[in-house]
């Protein structure tokens, strides 16, 4: 699960994963944010990077559960327009491939 994962050297792990979701094909992918209590500008970087890749296959990133101090972070910074908040998860995995229907 992506849990506590805002240390800059968990990083590259996080960008292999969600880049690799991407290129397995996903539209929309689905990250769980259960226990991260804080951003790194390394993570904002692999979620925005994420974000571009799948805006260009008409999907987007979702951030399911975030910490209160991850939401405020993205309301502080208005990335809660760029990335959906969903505050109670679906059995969410770490990162989840939604594929085109």
């Amino acid at each position: 699960m992506l849990r506590q994962l805002p240390l800059d050297d968990e990083v590259p792990e996080l960008r292999w994963r969600l880049r690799e979701a991407v290129l397995g094909g996903a539209r929309t992918v689905v990250v769980d944010m259960r226990g991260v209590q804080r951003l790194s500008s390394g993570m904002m970087s692999a979620l925005l990077t994420t974000h571009r890749l799948c805006r260009v296959r008409g999907g987007h990133v979702e951030l399911v559960d975030c910490e209160r101090p991850v939401v405020e972070l993205l309301y502080r910074t208005a990335l809660w327009r760029v990335f959906p908040l969903r505050l109670r998860s679906e059995s969410a995995t770490t990162v989840r491939r939604t594929t085109a229907s």
